[in-house]
């Protein structure tokens, strides 16, 4: 399986990633992230990631889970927090190329 990477402008100590699906964060922003960290201490800055990775500083928002599987053809929201900085980015994976 390929990896998600998503990329930041600069490097940035990042104190909280959350990934929910879109639709069911739109109607409840209660709802349980498919991948959630937050910061443990001094985040290293990073200007990359991929979905799922392991940041130094960071640990699941709760103890003991580990990042959900995506599916395709179903928009996600990524939400990212740096301090006072936040963003958040929309997008859904495409169907996986079949070769006969």
């Amino acid at each position: 399986m390929p990896s998600l990477m998503f990329g930041l402008n600069r490097k940035l100590p990042l104190t909280e990633i959350r990934l929910v699906p879109l639709t069911a964060w739109q109607t409840n922003h209660a709802v349980l992230p498919l991948w959630h960290l937050v910061s443990a201490s001094n985040s290293v800055p990073v200007k990359m990631f991929s979905y799922g990775q392991s940041i130094r500083g960071m640990k699941p928002a709760v103890n003991g889970t580990h990042p959900q599987p995506l599916e395709p053809q179903v928009t996600y929201r990524l939400m990212v927090t740096a301090g006072k900085i936040q963003g958040q980015h929309d997008f859904e994976l495409g169907t996986p190329d079949r070769h006969q």
